[in-house]
């Protein structure tokens, strides 16, 4: 997750891991099939937030997904975010706060002005230990309710 290797060494390093002889292509297509659709109310509020404030993503993730993620064929979400910062491409990944310090620093924010949504509590926790105020997603409409504390809706 934090780009150390690419793709191919990815699915190479998880062929070998599994002790048998899976080949590359479905493995490849396995790796694929993990992420799942949209939701449309998770879009919906995304559409919401961002007409109203900025809003940036920071996801732990590799390259394969990173190129389907980024596909506005695949996806819709990435275009509510004015920024998104990927573990691979970063070189650090969630719940360090080494991490978190380098995507505040690129945002040019203060940590207390920044409401962290995740549905780790590692992840949440993380964030919290930078001074970011936290919350654990638990699906769309708590987190509406969650973020009323922080904006109306």
């Amino acid at each position: 997750m934090i780009g150390t290797i690419g793709t191919d060494e990815y699915l190479q390093a998880f062929q070998s891991g599994c002790g048998c002889s899976v080949p590359l292509e479905v493995i490849r297509r396995n790796a694929e099939s993990v992420l799942g659709p949209e939701r449309s109310e998770l879009l919906d509020l995304l559409e919401q937030l961002s007409r109203r404030i900025p809003i940036a993503a920071f996801t732990n993730t590799i390259e394969l997904h990173w190129t389907l993620l980024m596909n506005s064929k695949n996806y819709r979400f990435p275009s509510f975010f004015g920024q998104i910062f990927a573990s691979h491409l970063l070189g650090d990944a969630k719940p360090r706060t080494s991490a978190f310090a380098k995507v505040l620093d690129t945002l040019g924010l203060n940590p207390s002005e920044v409401v962290f949504i995740d549905d780790s509590v590692l992840n949440v926790s993380g964030a919290n230990q930078l001074g970011m105020r936290g919350i654990i997603f638990e699906g769309a409409s708590k987190l509406r309710e969650d973020l009323s504390q922080y904006l109306e809706f």
